[in-house]
């Protein structure tokens, strides 16, 4: 007997269906139902019409690609997982084209998840160890977090200009920083804490005692200096002057705070600088132009510094808002909030009374594949380092001992260096880093044996 389907219900026949349904014979279920539960199952029609196929949304990456005349190249470059700028730019304006043309200009979350996902598994380069390298193309929002990607943002780029809308509607706010608190900065003894503390505070000699003490106070400094977040840099700094004035106290502090961290960027960098270059080379066209170099980079310690000044030219400037609106930076103020290069016979007491820059920072003074003389300056303080290595090294962790920002038109610089080397995902820097941040950690990760 015929009976007729409800409207509003549709008629399926399955072999394969899991929870929260399981028939093994024709059965009528809500549409709303059967949309949400046969996702990934075997589910036909009564008129032969398989709704896998029809709700799945699959992507064949190459065959999209392939239909422009740059294709094949296109492809070639994801295959090797190494693209640069103008590369990627017409990967994502082809795709995005491809989704506007099937699903307009909103197009549903799960569908730019699944062309994400897509990018990764047909080209495994171009993911990371941890099965998330599409972030890099889109990540959902997630709670207060909006959606990010490089293909979420061509996407809000098309529709500004479908709508001629001339305020950005979805512009990214300030870095928002997690607590860096340690896991465990209980003081068992306050007391004595606080009578070695003021001790401290007035001597700096001897040395072997003021580093014992300096060990001894780590926990109750760090639980002072995040108690009170409001207090100025230059007051923390009265009352703990040995940090700075002390060799090797930054990176005591920070070893007793964050102990398997404490090494990784001397570890890993050497393995990583060659990638660095490579992934430069390929990304920024006149990177030597900015760096202002014109030499050779014939010995490691050349191309090693060279890398690091040229990671900030692979992120996207930062930006604040202030009371005229959003302030981006540029490149030349990135660069120089990173590593700051100044030419050999510098005053550096005067550089330091003129200076307005936002610290920290790292100061070079000589060439820039090989500087002379490497300090961290902070709050018109300095600390000599070894090299330029040591140098970033200790600026990092000055930043968590001291629980202050990053400078603004360097974050994303730092980000990187956060949660690629040290591997700190709960501490400053960005919640959810941006994309060109997570496409370079995903070709370290294939690349560099670290």
């Amino acid at each position: 007997m015929n009976i007729e389907t409800p409207q509003g219900y549709a008629t399926v026949a399955t072999t394969q269906v899991k929870n929260p349904f399981e028939v093994t014979e024709a059965a009528t279920v809500p549409i709303s139902t059967w949309r949400t539960a046969a996702l990934g199952n075997s589910l036909t029609t009564t008129v032969g019409q398989p709704l896998a196929k029809k709700l799945r949304h699959e992507f064949d990456i190459r065959a999209i690609l392939t239909r422009r005349r740059e294709g094949e190249y296109l492809v070639r470059e994801m295959e090797e997982g190494l693209m640069s700028y103008k590369s990627r730019k017409m990967i994502v304006n082809t795709l995005v084209s491809h989704l506007i043309d099937h699903y307009g200009t909103h197009v549903k979350s799960h569908v730019k998840l699944a062309l994400a996902r897509a990018i990764t598994q047909q080209f495994p380069l171009l993911d990371n160890e941890d099965g998330y390298g599409h972030e890099a193309w889109f990540a959902p929002a997630r709670g207060h977090t909006e959606a990010s990607g490089f293909l979420e943002s061509r996407l809000r780029n098309v529709r500004r200009r479908e709508y001629s809308v001339s305020k950005l509607t979805a512009e990214a706010g300030p870095s928002k920083v997690q607590s860096s608190v340690p896991e465990n900065i209980v003081d068992d003894d306050a007391e004595d804490s606080a009578r070695k503390l003021e001790w401290l505070r007035d001597h700096h000699q001897p040395e072997q005692q003021v580093k014992k003490w300096m060990s001894d106070t780590v926990k109750s400094r760090a639980a002072t200096i995040r108690a009170d977040k409001d207090k100025p840099v230059s007051e923390l700094l009265q009352l703990y002057p040995r940090l700075l004035d002390t060799d090797g106290m930054i990176d005591q502090d920070f070893r007793n705070l964050f102990p398997e961290a404490a090494d990784r960027l001397f570890v890993n960098w050497p393995a990583c600088y060659q990638n660095v270059l490579l992934y430069v080379e390929k990304q920024v066209k006149r990177w030597k132009e900015h760096l202002q170099f014109s030499g050779e980079m014939d010995t490691d310690t050349k191309k090693s510094n060279l890398a690091f000044q040229a990671l900030t030219l692979l992120f996207p400037p930062g930006h604040k808002r202030g009371k005229r609106g959003l302030h981006r930076a540029t490149v030349d103020e990135a660069l120089r909030s990173f590593i700051r290069r100044e030419e050999i016979g510098t005053n550096i007491p005067t550089f330091l009374e003129t200076l307005e820059q936002n610290q920290p920072f790292v100061l070079a003074l000589g060439k820039p594949e090989e500087p002379e003389q490497c300090f961290v300056v902070l709050e018109k303080n300095t600390i000599h380092c070894n090299s330029l290595l040591h140098a970033i090294d200790v600026c990092f962790k000055l930043v968590y001992v001291l629980d202050i920002d990053y400078a603004w038109e360097c974050q994303h610089t730092w980000d990187f260096i956060q949660k690629f080397f040290y591997r700190l995902g709960e501490g400053k820097g960005r919640v959810k880093s941006v994309p060109s941040v997570t496409l370079f950690q995903n070709f370290l990760a294939k690349n560099c044996k670290c």
